[in-house]
């Protein structure tokens, strides 16, 4: 967690990736990243090459993470 600078408990807007390069990266940068190595998802990976794309995924992974923690109780 020291690479990440956080203590655990701590509450995280995003998901964050540790990259091979250790470069880290947050939220849609980081189902970009995950995307890649998956072959599966590598579709996602290729998108988000396209104008706009990451904008699109960036605003899509914040509506999913503003109720993550909601544990049932919020409407998705």
């Amino acid at each position: 967690m020291k690479l990440l600078n956080i203590k655990e408990g701590d509450y995280l807007p995003e998901m964050k990736v540790i990259g091979n390069n250790r470069k880290v990266y947050g939220g849609a940068k980081a189902v970009v990243y995950l995307s890649r190595k998956i072959w599966w998802a590598r579709p996602i990976w290729a998108l988000s090459h396209l104008p706009l794309i990451m904008n699109i995924l960036d605003y899509i992974y914040e509506q999913i993470a503003k109720k993550r923690y909601c544990h049932g109780v919020c409407e998705i």
